[in-house]
């Protein structure tokens, strides 16, 4: 059953419903031209309706993607004890804390300006972090991982550090600086 679009004296009305056969034949001329108008002005009308519900679906999709891979990852503009953690494991952290601890070196200047140096490797250094920097990045909301494009974050963890202390009285008693 159609629409009736009946043209009288320059406007349209529509009438009783025909069949399909009566429409083909009553469809001719401006009559044809007024249905295919007004079919294409309800296609057109749902258009940005479609465009704006695939971007709001390929954002959330993006949006919880993200927010997948900062359960496993630090947040962006975050440091761990002055090291850069953006968009890294905890592991990968905890590498690069024990690394830094690894080139340590403490620079001493004595009497008469002598210079002297007491290394991580001199003495035994050792880090510990524990499950800190596991923790940190578990206790962050990773949800929230848009606000942390604009705002930075610096977690300072405790750490246990242990060294051989019998090494480190047999540097200092061999060290020039201190005679």
């Amino acid at each position: 059953i159609y629409a009736n679009i009946i043209r009288t004296s320059g406007c349209f009305r529509v009438g009783p419903p025909i069949t399909e056969a009566t429409f083909k034949y009553s469809m001719k001329g401006i009559g044809v031209r007024y249905y295919k108008m007004e079919k294409a002005k309800r296609k057109n009308r749902k258009l940005p309706w479609i465009i704006a519900g695939i971007a709001v679906l390929i954002i959330a999709a993006v949006y919880a993607v993200a927010a997948m891979h900062y359960q496993n990852h630090f947040l962006p503009n975050t440091a761990v004890n002055g090291v850069d953690a953006s968009g890294r494991t905890w592991s990968e952290v905890e590498e690069e804390l024990i690394s830094v601890m690894d080139t340590y070196v403490l620079n001493i200047t004595g009497h008469n300006d002598i210079k002297d140096s007491i290394s991580s490797a001199d003495v035994d250094m050792k880090m510990d972090f524990g499950s800190s920097v596991e923790d940190a990045q578990t206790e962050q909301n990773e949800w929230a991982w848009p606000v942390s494009l604009f705002r930075s974050s610096d977690i300072r963890l405790d750490s246990l550090i242990t060294y051989d202390k019998e090494k480190l009285s047999e540097k200092i008693s061999s060290m020039n600086c201190m005679g």
